[in-house]
C-alpha cells in the first residue's frame, strides 16, 4: 500500500519552530516501522503565508498521479486544498485528519476545512469534539488521536523520577499562544503561593527537543493546562505516559483522557480558585499518577494508532471510490465512529 502524507506541519520544516508537527512525523515513522506500506511526505510551508496552500494544489495533484498512491492522507484542513482534484482525477482514497484549529478556529478556516472534508473518503478527528463538528459527514468520520511515542516517553530510565528541589509546574506550550491562556496559568501559580504557601518553579514546553520535553516531564510535579481550546492535547498524553499528574480545565478530550487517572483533576470551567486548590492537592500528595496505564488501555501509543490507520486505509481501498460510508474501524471507549 502506497501512502502520500500531505501536511503543513512536520519536524524541521519551519526553522522558526523546528518541533512543529513532531506528532505528524512520529505518526509517519510509526507507519513506516509497522511494515506493509510505503509512506512519502509532502510538506506545505503554510507558515510562509496562505498562498502556499494555493500553490500546493497542482503540486499535490501531480504527485498523487505520478506516484499512483493508494491513499493521500492530509493533516490539517487547509492542507487539503487539493482534495477535490485528487478525489476526482486520481484513483487515490482521500483521508483528512483535523487537528483542532482547522475546525474550532476562525470562521474562514472552518469554512475551508469543512468544504475540503466533503471530498474526503474518510475524515479523522483527533478528538470526538472535532469529529462531532463535521455534522454533515457523520458517516465518513472516525476519531483517532495522535499517538504518544511509547519509546521516547518511557518511565523506566534510571533518571525517570529525579525530582527537582522546588516542585516544577509545567505550562504545556508557549505563553505567546493566546489560546493556551497563559494569564490564567500565571494567576493560579500566584494564588498557589499566596493562599497555600506553596512555591513552585514555572517551566514551559516551548523550544525543547523530544528528549528535553521528556526529561522535563519526568522531573516535574504537575502539568497545568488552562487552554481555551484544544483537540486531543499531546502534552497531556505525554505527561500521562510518564505518570505525571495533570490538572486541567475541561477542554478537548482531556476529560476522557484523565477519567480514572489519579492524582489529577479536570475542572469544569476556567475558575482560577478551583484550579489553584486542585493543584495544591496534587502537589501535597507528592505522587505519580496511573496515566501510562490509562493510555495503554485507550490504545493511544504509536503502534496502536498506526494499526488503526492501516485498518482504515485498507477498508477504504477495498470499497468503491465513490462510497460515502466507511467500514467499521475497531474502537476503544470514547472513540465513537460519528
Amino acid at each position: 500500500m502506497k501512502i502520500l502524507v500531505v501536511t503543513n506541519m512536520y519536524l524541521g520544516s519551519n526553522r522558526a519552530s523546528p518541533w512543529q508537527g513532531v506528532f505528524v512525523t512520529e505518526q509517519v515513522d510509526a507507519l513506516r516501522r509497522s511494515g506493509g506500506c510505503t509512506v512519502d511526505v509532502l510538506v506545505i510551508e503554510g507558515y510562509r503565508g496562505k498562498r502556499e496552500y494555493l500553490r500546493s494544489i497542482l503540486q499535490v495533484w501531480k504527485a498523487a498521479r505520478a506516484g499512483r498512491y493508494d491513499v493521500v492522507h492530509y493533516h490539517f484542513g487547509l492542507s487539503a486544498c487539493s482534495a477535490p482534484l485528487v478525489r476526482l482525477f486520481t484513483k487515490a482514497r482521500v483521508v483528512i485528519t483535523f487537528h483542532g484549529t482547522d475546525i474550532l478556529g476562525p470562521l474562514w478556516m472552518r469554512a475551508v476545512s469543512k468544504s475540503m472534508a466533503c471530498f474526503a473518503h474518510a475524515c479523522i478527528g483527533v478528538s470526538a469534539e472535532i469529529s462531532s463538528r463535521l455534522i454533515r459527514l457523520r458517516r465518513r468520520c472516525v476519531t483517532i488521536p495522535c499517538a504518544v511515542n511509547e519509546t521516547v516517553f518511557a518511565g523506566d530510565r534510571d533518571d525517570a523520577l529525579m525530582k527537582a528541589a522546588v516542585p516544577i509546574v509545567v505550562f504545556p506550550s508557549s505563553p505567546k499562544r493566546p489560546e493556551k491562556n497563559y494569564p490564567l496559568f500565571s494567576l493560579v501559580l500566584r494564588q498557589l503561593e499566596e493562599q497555600h504557601g506553596i512555591r513552585v518553579q514555572e517551566r514551559h514546553l516551548d523550544g525543547l527537543d523530544r528528549g528535553e520535553v521528556r526529561d522535563l516531564l519526568a522531573r516535574a510535579a504537575c502539568l497545568l493546562m488552562t487552554s481555551t481550546r484544544e483537540g486531543s492535547p499531546q502534552s497531556v498524553k505525554e505527561a500521562m505516559a510518564l505518570d505525571l499528574p495533570v490538572v486541567s480545565v475541561d477542554v478537548g478530550n482531556v476529560r476522557q483522557l484523565l477519567d480514572g487517572v489519579s492524582p489529577g483533576m479536570v475542572v469544569f470551567d476556567h475558575d482560577a480558585g478551583r484550579l489553584t486548590n486542585e493543584l495544591a492537592d496534587v502537589l501535597k500528595a507528592d505522587a505519580r499518577s496511573n496515566g501510562r496505564e490509562k493510555l495503554a488501555a485507550l490504545g493511544y501509543f504509536s503502534a496502536d494508532v498506526s494499526a488503526k490507520l492501516k485498518a482504515l486505509y485498507a477498508s477504504l481501498c477495498r470499497s468503491s471510490r465513490f462510497a460515502d460510508d466507511i467500514p467499521e474501524v475497531k474502537k476503544n471507549d470514547g472513540e465513537a465512529l460519528l
